[in-house]
């Protein structure tokens, strides 16, 4: 028989899992496109930067998802 799971062993709940500003946002979808990019999923992370520049045209981290996916914003 096992033994009922204690809080550390536990899973987070999801709102813990979810980001809680824009920037945690930001952050998490170039975590993504970096992970995609890693498992040589180029045109996922490619799909994902373009999403991000959707969002955020003027994000902060414009260049290093251009850099990293060969996207770049569009202009407007």
């Amino acid at each position: 028989m096992s033994a009922a799971p204690n809080g550390a062993s536990a899973p987070r709940s999801l709102a813990e899992l979810l980001p809680h500003s824009e920037r945690e946002a930001q952050r998490l979808w170039v975590l993504e496109g970096r992970a995609l990019v890693a498992q040589e999923r180029l045109g996922a992370a490619q799909d994902r930067a373009r999403d991000y520049f959707e969002r955020w045209p003027n994000g902060p981290d414009t260049a290093a998802l251009t850099a990293l996916t060969g996207v770049k914003p569009r202009s407007r």
